[in-house]
């Protein structure tokens, strides 16, 4: 069966650096192993920014390939794009199955089919067993099936949803993400502002997925909704496989670890760094969304900054105690979050905080706590975030049922990064 899978940029309306869509990477893997025929079309990489005309490409792309599917990726601010892309699509091509995937279709399976008509089927959670189950389902002319970890209708029009998949627990058993089937110039950037103490070419930057999934449970997270609460990972020399791939065949220099929580398992982050060192790449690195402040220690460190590990990002969430641990749910002292500042500093790593502002408990004090150890922390750089409701977290039910969203609630512009909380005292 022949799979049309398009990615659409994160935001269209905020168009970023360019970066390769690695989920539909190892989806195009899965569905190549057990004989199906995937295509990689990344709206990401036009140049195109409205929506009428990204809408446009991905229709001369079903056009161009006449696909027996089409599947799209997507993350809510995304969305409108694929609603109109998909209707316009089914309008000239109404025999093509749709689906959409995502953190966004994960959330509201049930609403978007009972809304859009020209999608047929909605992947929930980890899609890589169940797209090539549906597509074998499909390529062999089954009716009146149900199709696991999918919403779907029936012919009669009710809406069903298969039985999840188990998770899968060891992710060696996935192929190598299909890298092969996208153009790395595509996603060339400027860069030139980063550290670069190598002075390699860094044009492009990688990202590489060791793990899948966090055990904890931050309060403003919906990651596990995707992909569950259980960690899940490669083996250290199944990561630096797709590392030394990717650099001798590829010629990439720097890479993004996009791990949702690196650093959990110290002995295995450290063989991976080690690895690296044993094969002598010649390479720098950073991690997306950060390390685990709390098991982080010298040695880690130590391992990370001699692989080549750059930039140290450390999501700190709050300066607030309470709010940090009551509220968030970190389990992160005051005291450990300097000491792994300092080792940081010490190795020369650039070194950046992330905080969040914005929760239903802050007051001024606690802002004022925030912008104190922003201060005394002393690092290169900062970001402070506005807080965003994600549906589908602790957060977002807190704020629904204490009525605390400034406006109805529409969950295509809860992703845009405004303020939409009422915080002021309520005692």
């Amino acid at each position: 069966m022949k799979c049309l899978l398009i990615s659409p940029p994160f935001d269209p309306n905020r168009i970023t650096r360019r970066y390769p869509p690695v989920s539909l990477l190892y989806l195009a893997a899965s569905l190549r192993k057990f004989g199906h025929e995937p295509i990689i079309y990344d709206l990401g990489v036009s140049s195109e920014t409205s929506e009428d005309s990204l809408k446009e490409l991905a229709f001369q792309s079903v056009k161009e390939h006449q696909p027996d599917l089409v599947g799209f990726t997507c993350s809510s601010p995304a969305f409108p794009l694929v609603r109109k892309s998909s209707a316009y699509i089914k309008e000239f091509f109404p025999n093509i199955k749709i689906i959409v995937g995502g953190m966004h279709p994960t959330l509201f399976p049930k609403e978007i089919l009972e809304n859009c008509s020209f999608i047929d089927y909605v992947a929930i959670g980890e899609g890589d067993n169940s797209l090539v189950k549906l597509c074998d389902m499909l390529d062999a002319n089954q009716t009146d099936f149900i199709a696991p970890g999918m919403a779907q209708k029936t012919r009669e029009g009710k809406i069903v949803i298969g039985e999840r998949l188990e998770l899968i627990k060891n992710l060696d058993e996935l192929p190598m993400p299909a890298w092969q089937d996208i153009s790395i110039d595509d996603y060339r950037y400027d860069y030139s502002s980063w550290l670069n103490p190598k002075q390699h070419d860094i044009s492009v930057v990688a990202p590489i997925s060791t793990s899948r999934s966090c055990p904890f449970d931050c309060n403003f997270c919906a990651f596990n909704t995707l992909m569950g609460r259980g960690f899940r990972y490669h083996s250290p020399k199944r990561v630096v496989d797709e590392i030394e791939r990717l650099h001798t065949q590829f010629g990439v220099n720097y890479f993004e670890f996009i791990d949702d929580n690196m650093g959990i398992k110290k002995s295995r982050l450290i063989e991976i760094c080690n690895e690296i060192l044993k094969r002598n790449l010649d390479i720098q690195f950073t991690s997306m969304s950060g390390l685990h402040i709390a098991t982080i220690d010298k040695d880690i460190v130590d391992a990370l900054c001699d692989a080549g590990y750059l930039h140290a990002i450390l999501p700190i969430e709050h300066a607030s105690e309470f709010i940090r641990n009551k509220v968030i749910g970190k389990k992160l002292s005051h005291d450990k979050i300097f000491e792994v500042a300092e080792l940081f500093k010490k190795r020369g790593t650039i070194t950046r905080a992330f905080f969040i502002i914005g929760f239903p408990e802050e007051t001024e004090e606690t802002i004022e706590e925030t912008m104190h150890m922003i201060k005394d922390l002393d690092l290169d750089l900062f970001n402070v975030f506005n807080l965003i409701p994600f549906p589908g977290t602790r957060l977002f039910q807190q704020c629904l049922e204490h009525k605390l969203f400034l406006n109805k609630v529409d969950t295509n512009t809860l992703w845009k990064g405004e303020l939409a909380l009422d915080t002021s005292d309520r005692s």
